[in-house]
């Protein structure tokens, strides 16, 4: 899922398009819409820690946005992962 998201992000035409940053929370929004069994099975029953987690997974994602995507979608899932995983 994770590398899924950062490749259709970086690979995206409509990302200039999606220039305001709600464009793109409405964005991220449906990612996580459409991962809900995903997260339900990997995050547990815990609503605080998927609030949490998925919002730190945002919020990465929109501060890499912002610093132009120079990083591969691969190492942006070994940032991710290693943040969750500490």
């Amino acid at each position: 899922f994770l590398l899924w998201r950062f490749k259709l992000m970086k690979n995206s035409p409509l990302l200039d398009v999606l220039s305001r940053e709600e464009d793109i929370r409405l964005v991220l929004d449906k990612f996580r819409d459409s991962h809900t069994v995903f997260f339900n099975k990997g995050l547990g029953k815990d609503e605080y820690k998927k609030a949490f987690i998925l919002g730190g997974i945002d919020a990465i994602t929109l501060k890499w946005i912002d610093k132009g995507m120079d990083e591969t979608p691969e190492i942006m899932v070994k940032k991710v992962l290693s943040i969750i995983e500490s």
